[in-house]
């Protein structure tokens, strides 16, 4: 069994109260190492601030990140995710504040089975007498 797709999905809380503009970077690996940035779902507050703004909802966000070959995830392994956040424009003054909240992650799992089968026999007639080139076709090997 491995796990080869995971859908995530998150709100971002931004406080819009000041000058600069912060950015909000979602990326995911499998080793904890090497990060894969997912740049459609980025978040960047707007520049120009409001005095005394409460935190709002942006945008709903999510992402489905689909996982092939070697990234696929076995039991025992991890999945990564990471958000990072830097300023985004304005050189000078305050940050907006940004939060993530309801973070949900979903896994979509792939059984791979590894066992092998051997078929054998004959092809015989209703009487039991072998059938000379005889064509076998198997079908319906979908699990």
């Amino acid at each position: 069994t491995y796990i080869t797709q995971f859908e995530v999905s998150y709100d971002i809380l931004v406080r819009n109260d000041q000058v600069r503009s912060t950015s909000l970077n979602f990326s995911y690996s499998t080793d904890g190492i090497n990060f894969t940035p997912v740049p459609d779902i980025n978040y960047t507050s707007p520049e120009a601030g409001t005095s005394g703004a409460a935190f709002q909802f942006a945008t709903g966000v999510g992402t489905f990140i689909t996982l092939t070959g070697a990234d696929r995830i076995a039991p025992t392994e991890f999945f990564y995710i990471r958000w990072t956040s830097d300023d985004a424009a304005g050189t000078t003054g305050s940050r907006d504040e940004i939060a993530i909240d309801n973070i949900m992650v979903n896994a979509t799992f792939e059984v791979v089975t590894s066992a092998m089968a051997t078929i054998s026999g004959r092809v015989v007639n209703a009487k039991g007498r072998g059938i000379s080139f005889a064509t076998v076709l198997l079908t319906g090997g979908n699990m």
